[in-house]
Parts: C-alpha cells; sequence; structure tokens
C-alpha cells in the first residue's frame, strides 16, 4: 500500500522558507537548476523539486526550520518514515518545511504538521532510489 507522501518543495520555495542564502553559484542546464563554482557539479533541482543535493546546499546556512531526533528515529527516518518524537531547535515557516537532524548529521526533510514531522525527501533515497 502507497501512502501520500507531502508535496516536494521547489529550490528557490524550500530557500525562502528556510531563510536560507545558498553560497554557491546556480546554473540552468535545460529545466534542471545545478550548482557548483565553475560549472555544474551537482543538481539542486529537478522537475521542479529540490534534490537532496539541494537540501544539504540550503542546510549549510539555514536559520529556520530545524528539529533533531534521537538514533533510533533517525533510522526510521532513513527508512522513509514519519516522525512522531522530536526537538524542534529553530521553528519552521508557516509552510511548515523542517531539516531534520541527528546529533549534526543532517538526514533530509520533512513538512511539520500537526505535532508530526512527514517525511518529504531523506538521504535513504540515494540509496532506494540511486540519486
Amino acid at each position: 500500500m502507497n501512502r501520500v507522501r507531502a508535496e516536494v518543495p521547489g529550490f528557490w520555495e524550500l530557500a525562502q522558507c528556510l531563510s536560507s542564502e545558498p553560497r554557491a553559484k546556480l546554473f540552468r542546464r535545460g529545466k534542471a537548476l545545478c550548482a557548483g563554482y565553475r560549472h555544474c557539479s551537482f543538481y539542486v533541482e529537478r522537475r521542479g523539486r529540490v534534490t537532496p543535493g539541494g537540501v544539504k546546499l540550503l542546510a549549510r546556512t539555514a536559520k529556520r526550520g530545524i528539529v533533531s531526533v534521537d538514533h533510533k528515529r533517525a533510522m526510521l527516518f532513513l527508512y522513509g518514515r514519519d516522525l512522531f518524537e522530536f526537538e524542534v531547535l529553530a521553528e519552521p515557516c508557516e509552510r511548515g518545511y523542517v531539516l531534520v537532524y541527528w546529533d549534526d548529521v543532517l538526514l533530509g526533510l520533512g513538512v511539520l504538521k500537526k505535532n508530526v514531522v512527514a517525511n518529504v525527501l531523506d538521504f535513504g533515497e540515494f540509496l532506494r532510489r540511486g540519486y
């Protein structure tokens, strides 16, 4: 049974929500947006959706929307599960997007709704989908 996942935002929408300013040069390659210092090193947005690389780039300078979890919940989040217990370190924007951390390790992106962080994009997708 497939569950309905929250919509993955675009790169600029997420940057505005997290009050983050990317410090890399951004390039358009067709419909995709990529980042690098001299040329396109990695994609930050594809098909209008932020990629795991884009989340990591925005996390470096994010000022809002940060939550922390313990080891057990970190593993569940990496397997695509939602979070019911977490600690809010920085309040999210009105859309509710949050970066999920375990200690100082970024695990992915979620959306906070009614005391639940719904998994939007986690770095376990690198393994499951082969980014």
